[in-house]
């Protein structure tokens, strides 16, 4: 929490969108140094647990970020949609609606504050944007969750993702080459939480270097 994850997703929500940034491999150079390009027309849906947090978080960010960027002249910003200046190229707020994403040709999308989508049809519309990624796969598409910690239980997408993290560390993954790539900070076990320093302590080191920058 605090960690300025919302903001780290609109920046590759920025570089995904823009037709020059090199975020794909195409090929190497005479050194094995990969080269990178960018996508073609990319669609990237931006999903929040409710419609007004969609627009307020990472697709905020991303507005605000590219309107004082040099590179604004690029794109059509607008409130609920960013577009290549060329027509081609599209970055949304999504509401947390099945049919508000179902059948769309995604090439990289982001879920914010997954700990909150709990209810079944923010899980619903979450898998169908996952399936979505598999109709663009010449565009090597990906997704993006970013989050802080669930309410163990309450069985929401973000706690979904942990399971599925602890099942490729256990080896209980059915799937051969599992590609998912699962970042989580947390306390170590010997912290007495009901004592107020040591939970402070608990609280500091499960925030990691950020405290010594801004938190």
């Amino acid at each position: 929490k605090g960690s300025r994850k919302t903001e780290l997703a609109a920046w590759i929500a920025a570089c995904e969108l823009h037709p020059d940034a090199p975020v794909r491999c195409y090929d190497f150079d005479g050194k094995g140094r990969p080269l990178g390009r960018g996508v073609t027309d990319p669609y990237i849906p931006m999903m929040a647990y409710t419609e007004e947090q969609t627009e307020e978080l990472a697709y905020g960010a991303l507005k605000v970020i590219l309107e004082n960027s040099p590179i604004a002249k690029d794109f059509d910003i607008g409130l609920a949609r960013i577009v290549r200046a060329d027509g081609t190229g599209r970055a949304e707020a999504v509401a947390g609606s099945p049919n508000a994403v179902d059948g769309a040709r995604t090439t990289w999308q982001h879920a914010d504050e997954s700990h909150r989508m709990v209810l079944p049809k923010l899980k619903q519309a979450h898998g169908i944007m996952l399936r979505n990624l598999l109709k663009r796969r010449e565009s090597d598409p990906w997704a993006l969750e970013t989050t802080t910690a669930f309410a163990p239980g309450e069985n929401s997408v973000a706690e979904s993702t942990m399971e599925y993290a602890r099942a490729i560390h256990e080896g209980r993954s059915k799937e051969a080459e599992p590609r998912l790539f699962f970042f989580h900070r947390q306390a170590s076990d010997e912290y007495d939480l009901e004592d107020p320093v040591q939970r402070r302590q608990a609280v500091i080191e499960a925030a990691g270097p950020i405290v010594s920058k801004w938190l």
